[in-house]
């Protein structure tokens, strides 16, 4: 027994309603146009009082980024909290990050 041809109906029924279309479209908007900058990677700041602050922020990931790798030629490599893989919202202050480097 042959299978009925489909017709356009058949096909459109399969598809969710319009409202709930554009809802999964704007989903999918927001979600792909997150752009993640690496933690410490931020735009030039007109106010040069955060310059001293920031590059002391960048040179302490810098250390922590190269103690962790030096630590992982004696141990199965973790890599999961290389500062060059998180994002910028995971640490919330400068101090977080130096307090960090003071800890072998």
């Amino acid at each position: 027994m042959r299978p009925r041809p489909r017709a356009l109906a058949d096909y459109l029924s399969l598809l969710p309603s319009l409202d709930q279309a554009q809802k999964q479209l704007n989903l999918t908007y927001i979600l792909g146009s997150v752009y993640y900058t690496g933690l410490g990677d931020y735009p030039t700041f007109a106010d040069a009082r955060v310059q001293a602050p920031l590059q002391a922020f960048q040179k302490a990931l810098q250390q922590i980024e190269e103690m962790i790798n030096q630590r992982n030629q004696e141990r199965p490599p973790y890599e999961f909290l290389l500062p060059s893989k998180i994002p910028p919202s995971i640490f919330e202050s400068v101090n977080d990050i130096i307090v960090a480097t003071k800890l072998h």
